[in-house]
């Protein structure tokens, strides 16, 4: 981020009193280049007492909280702007406020909390790439041979589909950058009648909530027509320099994933083909939305009457239930509704990367798996009257092949190592060279040094995972195109009479995802910050091809996302909604965690974490087909206590036939993520060991349990992770499996995790690797912190790190500035008398500077937020002249940062905290 201080403003889930740094929600080191902007304003919510009307509360109520609220704001001399209002599911405003006001809102009496309103992304990569980590480049997606069918085929719903299960009747309200309802695979129309029964525009074309973009205009301009932006023209202004990317066609590629009916032989068919749409725009043409008109969109679907709803989008990081747009998202799923959210795409960014609004309690969160292809470059190699078309990845960082143009006779010359005799010349033809013995690099480089025109690397067929798959491995660019193939297309070649002449195209084909069925290396990881699980389920999101507004690539793209994967669990439930009309969010939940499938970790022959794939895969048609059903349907057992070593858990078998069900009961366990070898929470190792699972029923160890026929059965399962096995902060799972020996063919599984040591004994404040926190003045490039460890230099901040003399504050603010390694559930910044070392109230000013909860992690270990302050409080006149802020009297003070440490939901003890203090800060 180098674009100055104005960029760091209100961005994202940043905090600060007076001046926003977006570090807490981004990577990277800002710079920033003067001291402009530390006046303006922020925008948060502020959660008043009461109910909304939608979990009991009256809207008179409601309205009165926010009157008084303002009223008594106003006597305070806090000059605040409503953006939104809120009454149905979540009670409170979302309001503008000048900077210098900000920390005196916590104390507006009646207010609850407050907490930043959010910048919110769409939840997918444009364009799609492939997740081979083995030195593979990925192809752009485009308009490819990928079909929908292959993903809806891994979770079912052609199975479902057939019977009859097609989401007839359900309305699903698709939560994001509008619909193309002209698209004929969507219906071709809009309103009554149609697919596109409804929906409403919140924002307008130019609508952008990210204040660093180009293209930031946080004003809306709703309307009730929700088509999308012309992705052309959102494209377009994406190429403007700091433009927000491209979001137009994000919501016809998601709508179509739930619900499209293909219309033509090349078009789509969604999981719930049958199911109707109430499509709601948050998102202009370009950028990001903000988590306020979120929650608009779910009070305008509540009263809609959707019974699913689909947001895939998220807050990265911001993984705490009681975010608002979370809170609202649960009064929802409490009213009946199932509401499906995108895990994240932040992977990347190690453990409890999993955002808002997914992490709502009983809002199902769902991670990405790999489809079943992807779209693929290809070069043809034709001999005689025989043209095989061949689908390959770039060998990275090997010159990028062309698009067309001979380049020459293929010929088989074998291993290619150094050590090894050429079966053939490659001189001025091109090398086709079999996997194994010695690196990639020694085999491309041989080959080069022959006077190959490029070089093709063809997997070794050694088991059945070489043979359909690519290859991969780093190599070092000697000026010719390096590429590889599978055993099977290799073979081929190798076949042919005579040998063939290759030529490169630019045509996209369908090819083999190497890690089908595996999780997508975006997804992100689990857990919610109060160690819930989350992820809860797992869907097809890397390469899926999906309906497109017509104005571009014919209709159809292939994208990749967690975008891409809620739409198939949305989609999946409309079915099952429609099988189970009167189901509630919880038994729907229960029936797809108890019939997903694990799948394994990558280069694993272990079951992935439950912290990153929660129940596993979906199957909707055996979701729908189950017998028996096990509640809870997921464990969370939180930390281990002091003197506990295990939780116990009564599961509670519901059998809806007329047969009984005899189960085996059984543990499954899952890969633990440990901190060893890696810097935590970003980086950190998978093990395996199996857990500690015992069983009873009716009080006596079991092994076995009977369900009656229409009837019910308790078992209590106690679980815990072998001693001594694992490191502090480990998080660990696995899953409770039920075999069924009579009665059924459907087998269960109930998903859990926990974590290990005391949850509370982290300290959130850390170094960053630059020895932070610290002050500091702002400075140019030229006079900056350096960071520790070789770190790059934190440019436009100059050290303060022993404290020093502010002349002029309002000119030259006092930076604090810290890295948080872990979430925090409030943050306070309070200002301290440096002689007394207690909080500076002289005059009736209130010390409290800033306070805010919910307040996520840094993204990376090198990442850093903080707090600018102007040298001014808020200070109550009793003379009569009401609160308002002015310069505190000079002398000398220090900041005092107080983070309250999250509690794990199996904590029973009071809130502990961490505390850092400033060194002394002289105003004059």
């Amino acid at each position: 981020m180098t674009k100055g201080i104005a960029r760091l403003i209100a961005a994202g889930a940043a905090i600060a009193a007076v001046l926003v740094i977006p570090g807490l929600a981004a990577g990277g080191s800002p710079s920033p280049s003067s001291s402009d902007a530390v006046q303006g304003t922020r925008a948060y919510f502020v959660q008043l007492a009461g109910s909304p009307s939608a979990l009991g509360g009256s809207k008179a109520a409601g309205k009165a909280a926010r009157d008084a609220f303002y009223k008594n704001a106003a006597a305070m001399g806090l000059a605040v702007s409503e953006r939104r209002a809120f009454d149905t599911l979540w009670n409170g405003v979302s309001v503008n406020v000048p900077a210098a006001d900000v920390g005196s809102l916590a104390t507006v009496p009646g207010v609850q909390a407050v907490y930043p309103v959010n910048v919110v992304a769409p939840a997918a990569t444009i364009p799609a790439t492939s997740a081979d980590p083995e030195g593979l480049v990925p192809f752009p997606g485009g308009n490819s041979t990928v079909d929908l069918s292959h993903s809806t085929g891994m979770i079912g719903s052609n199975v479902a589909n057939t019977a009859g299960w097609t989401g007839l009747g359900v309305k699903v309200a698709v939560i994001d950058s509008g619909v193309d309802y002209t698209h004929p695979d969507l219906g071709g129309c809009f309103g009554a009648g149609c697919r596109v029964v409804g929906g409403y525009d919140f924002v307008g074309d130019s609508y952008d909530s990210q204040s660093t973009d180009s293209t930031y205009q946080p004003v809306p301009h709703p309307d009730n027509d929700p088509a999308p932006c012309d992705p052309n023209v959102a494209d377009q202004i994406a190429q403007r320099p700091g433009a927000g990317p491209s979001a137009a066609a994000h919501g016809t590629h998601v709508s179509g994933i739930v619900g499209a009916k293909a219309a033509s032989a090349t078009g789509v068919t969604g999981v719930a083909p049958q199911s109707s749409i109430l499509a709601y725009r948050v998102f202009g043409c370009n950028g990001s939305t903000a988590d306020d008109v979120i929650i608009s969109a779910l009070e305008r679907a509540y009263t809609d009457g959707a019974r699913v709803v689909n947001m895939s989008l998220g807050d990265a990081f911001n993984n705490f239930a009681s975010s608002p747009d979370a809170q609202a998202s649960s009064a929802l799923v409490q009213n009946g509704v199932v509401v499906v959210a995108s895990a994240g795409n932040s992977g990347a960014n190690g453990l409890f990367s999993v955002g808002a609004p997914s992490v709502g309690t009983g809002v199902i969160s769902v991670a990405s798996v790999q489809n079943l292809s992807f779209p693929a470059p290809s070069f043809d190699v034709v001999s005689g009257g025989t043209t095989l078309h061949v689908t390959y990845l770039r060998l990275a960082d090997t010159t990028v092949a062309p698009t067309s143009g001979v380049a020459g006779q293929i010929v088989y010359v074998g291993r290619g190592c150094n050590a090894d005799p050429y079966l053939a010349d490659p001189s001025g033809k091109v090398a086709l060279v079999i996997r194994g013995v010695c690196s990639f690099n020694e085999k491309y480089a041989k080959a080069v040094a022959a006077g190959a025109n490029a070089v093709v690397i063809m997997n070794d067929g050694a088991d059945a995972s070489r043979v359909g798959h690519f290859n991969g491995g780093f190599t070092t660019d000697l000026g010719k195109p390096g590429v590889t193939i599978t055993f099977t297309d290799g073979n081929a070649i190798r076949s042919l009479a005579t040998p063939g002449t290759m030529t490169w195209t630019a045509n996209i084909l369908d090819a083999p995802d190497p890690l089908a069925g595996q999780i997508s290396s975006f997804s992100a990881w689990g857990l919610a910050s109060d160690l819930s699980l989350k992820p809860n389920l797992t869907a097809p999101g890397g390469n899926i091809r999906s309906t497109w507004p017509l104005s571009q690539f014919g209709g159809y793209n292939v994208i990749s996302g967690t975008s891409m994967a809620a739409p198939h669990v949305t989609g999946a439930v409309a079915d099952y909604l429609q099988a189970h009309p009167t189901a509630t969010p919880a038994q729907v939940a229960a029936a797809f965690q108890n019939t997903g499938v694990p799948f394994l970790g990558i280069g694993s022959t272990r079951v992935d974490s439950t912290a990153r794939q929660g129940a596993g895969l979906i199957h909707v048609d055996k979701a729908i087909a189950a017998p028996v059903a096990v509640s809870p349907s997921e464990i969370s057992l939180g930390d281990k206590l002091v003197g506990t070593t295990a939780g116990t858990t009564t599961l509670t078998f519901t059998n809806s036939t007329g047969t009984p069900v005899t189960y085996s009961l059984g543990n499954q366990s899952a890969l633990t993520e440990d901190p060893f070898g890696g810097v935590y929470p970003y980086t950190f190792g998978s093990f395996f060991d199996t857990h500690l699972v015992a069983f009873k029923v009716g009080g006596v160890p079991a092994t076995s349990v009977v369900v009656p026929a229409n009837g019910s059965a308790t078992v209590a399962a106690t679980i815990a992770p072998r001693a001594d096995d694992w490191d502090d902060t480990a998080i660990y799972g696995g899953f409770l499996t039920f075999s069924p020996t009579s009665g059924s063919t459907q087998a269960l599984r109930v998903p859990y995790a926990g974590f290990v040591g005391d949850y509370q004994s982290i300290d959130p404040i850390q170094s960053g690797s630059c020895s932070l926190p610290t002050l500091a003045h702002l400075g140019s490039a030229t006079d900056s912190i350096t960071c520790d460890k070789d770190i790059p230099a934190i440019a436009g901040f100059t050290a303060a790190r022993d404290g020093g003399t502010w002349s002029q504050p309002k000119k030259d603010p006092v930076v604090l500035l810290w890295h948080l390694q872990h979430q925090v559930q409030q943050l306070t910044v309070t200002l301290v008398d440096a002689a007394t070392g207690q909080p500076f109230t002289a005059g009736n000013r209130n010390p409290v500077l800033f306070q805010v909860s919910g307040v996520a992690r840094n993204s990376t270990a090198t990442a850093f937020g903080g707090f600018v302050w102007d040298g001014r409080s808020t200070f109550i006149d009793n003379g009569g002249g009401g609160a308002h802020t002015n310069a505190v009297p000079a002398g000398n003070y220090k900041l005092m940062v107080t983070a309250v440490k999250v509690k794990s939901l199996t904590d029973s003890t009071a809130n502990r905290t961490q505390v850092w203090t400033s060194p002394v800060i002289t105003l004059r």
